[in-house]
């Protein structure tokens, strides 16, 4: 109810039970996901609790709500407001602060997920150049790419030249891999369609290969950019259905539905609902999927000004 919800989110309330501090979590986050609570009063909550949260358990799950409270809910501006307080969070105060490697490694992800202003992204470039190291942490592989992802995302004009410096330097299977994802989440609407469209007709590709670039490709970020591939993406569930393995569909309409953020996106998917033709257990993870994208329309009409 408001007034505890209140109570919990005032800076005095400490709350050191693991257990009751991940159940108040858990209600929080179901009022940002009804529209009750903003997600900018839940964001400024838990970058509060963060740094105060021991159990590593509940701290991934702040870490994991935190990504999409800032990524799915705010808008720009809210972002621009919300980074500077978000990156000393979880870089300056976390990566770079007490805890085990372990916990820096979760914080320097998030952070990677998460840098949004130019003294971020300038962070980001200063790690992978060794000019900046989280103690404790050697770089694996997919954290390299996942840095260089970030910048892509963030339309970075070095981003290009980063990934493919990135490819050069190890040429196994895995970094080709990860190399491939990152190149999904390139900040254009031409390379967006070019990688839908090897997504879908590409035969060579291998399928792990695809459903890891699914979250990339449809970062919500880019969401205006992404929006158009929509109807076709859901034209195609019936040959996904018979083609790929058994849980390909779930990961598709997660990118491409569950990861929209827009009006059009949902009015496109309650027009595919509609469709009579659709396969009943297509419909029910459809419907699934619209649930997570019509969460996001309303709060971000509600709180955001979109």
């Amino acid at each position: 109810d408001p007034q505890s919800q209140e109570s919990a989110l005032a800076p005095e309330f400490d709350i050191a039970d693991p257990l009751m501090k991940a159940q108040i979590a858990e209600a929080l986050w179901e009022a940002v996901r009804d529209a009750e609570l903003s997600p900018a009063r839940f964001i400024a909550w838990t970058l509060r609790e963060l740094p105060r949260t021991a159990d590593d358990i509940v701290h991934a799950g702040l870490l994991a709500r935190l990504e999409v409270a800032v990524r799915r809910y705010l808008s720009d501006a809210q972002r621009d407001s919300f980074a500077p307080e978000v990156e000393r969070v979880l870089f300056a105060e976390g990566a770079l602060g007490p805890g085990s490697p372990a916990r820096r490694r979760s914080l320097l992800r998030a952070f990677a997920s998460l840098a949004w202003s130019p003294e971020g992204l300038e962070e980001l470039r200063r790690v992978l150049d060794g000019a900046r190291e989280v103690p404790g942490v050697a770089l694996a592989v997919e954290d390299r790419f996942r840095l260089v992802q970030r910048l892509l995302v963030r339309g970075a004009p070095d981003a290009g030249a980063r990934l493919a410096s990135e490819a050069a330097r190890d040429r196994s299977g895995e970094a080709r891999r990860h190399a491939f994802v990152a190149g999904a989440a390139a900040a254009d609407a031409a390379a967006k369609r070019a990688v839908f469209r090897l997504l879908l007709d590409d035969a060579s590709l291998p399928e792990a290969w695809i459903e890891a670039a699914l979250a990339a490709l449809a970062a919500p970020e880019h969401s205006r950019l992404t929006e158009p591939l929509v109807p076709e993406a859901l034209a195609r569930l019936a040959e996904l259905k018979r083609k790929r393995r058994i849980f390909f569909v779930d990961a598709w309409l997660a990118a491409f539905v569950g990861a929209q953020t827009g009006a059009a996106a949902l009015n496109a998917v309650e027009r595919a609902l509609k469709d009579a033709r659709l396969d009943p257990d297509l419909r029910m993870k459809l419907l699934e999927a619209a649930d997570e994208l019509e969460r996001t329309v309303r709060i971000r009409a509600r709180f955001a000004g979109v």
